[in-house]
């Protein structure tokens, strides 16, 4: 749903877009700014139900709320800007299958150069933190260069392994 009246307007200058905010359930999504040969863009999200892609994704069926802002600036083909972003209580149907507890991930980074910078925490409960740093292409095809450090308890995985009579004890 359109919060207010909002302004696109297409000139010579690429889009102009003022006020464009948008009620997703309970949540707010804003975007505004300049997207041409040249970006000026801010954009937001403030307590976004994960549910809401089931409208993209029909079944999806995430759970959990979505907060963020970017600033980009740059060009199409090179952007530049900081993000972040958080995640919390995010389960997904396989998740709540397996018994696996909601995860909370907080990110941010910087574009430049064609790639972001990587600075995100993933936490699944108790003695379950995983932390990824460095840096992530824009395309599809470019090198990944990220660093993976935590600790994750076995036990994750026992109600999936007590089917077959099985546990897991410690960590990785």
């Amino acid at each position: 749903t359109l919060v207010t009246p909002a302004t696109l307007t297409y000139g010579n200058d690429g889009l102009d877009i003022r006020n464009l905010t948008l009620l997703v359930d309970a949540g707010r999504v804003s975007l505004s700014g300049q997207a041409g040969s040249t970006l000026a863009l801010k954009a937001s999200a403030a307590g976004v139900p994960l549910a809401a892609f089931d409208l993209v994704l029909p079944g999806l069926g995430l759970s959990g709320v979505a907060d963020g802002e970017a600033t980009i600036g740059g060009t199409p083909a090179n952007p530049t800007g900081a993000w972040r972003a958080r995640l919390q209580r995010v389960n997904a149907p396989q998740m709540r299958n397996f018994g696996l507890p909601a995860l909370e991930v907080a990110g941010s980074g910087r574009l430049s150069g064609g790639r972001t910078s990587l600075d995100v925490t993933i936490n699944a409960g108790t003695g379950n933190t995983v932390r990824l740093a460095g840096s992530a292409p824009l395309a599809l095809d470019g090198p990944l260069d990220v660093k993976i450090d935590g600790a994750l308890d076995a036990r994750l995985a026992n109600s999936m392994l007590s089917v077959s009579g099985r546990h897991a004890a410690g960590s990785l």
